[in-house]
């Protein structure tokens, strides 16, 4: 089985996006010009044929009358312990431990 991305949707300031998967296997979503500030608080997410879904938070800028996001899989294990809960990233860059006090 393929891990391959089958739907990417989410918001765009006021915005729904539903995106389309274009000819290049690409994905696109158009919203109006934000005119006012050039800028959008975006969310978007994307699941893919095992179910699994990544998101991501931010603000996309206006560049030339276009907005754009280039999004790249990175891999990930979450480990659940009995005393920790600890994500890390591989490669091995960032290791977050959250402890209850």
């Amino acid at each position: 089985m393929t891990n391959d991305i089958v739907r990417v949707w989410g918001t765009a300031d006021s915005f729904v996006l539903e995106y389309r998967k274009g000819a290049d296997g690409r994905w696109y979503a158009e919203v109006p010009p934000d005119i006012t500030d050039g800028q959008y608080a975006a969310e978007i997410h994307a699941r893919n044929t095992c179910g699994e879904t990544a998101c991501w938070t931010g603000i996309l800028y206006m560049h030339r009358g276009r907005a754009e996001l280039r999004l790249r899989p990175q891999r990930y294990t979450l480990w659940l312990q009995p005393t920790e809960l600890a994500l890390c990233l591989l490669p091995p860059a960032v290791r977050l431990i959250l402890k209850e006090r």
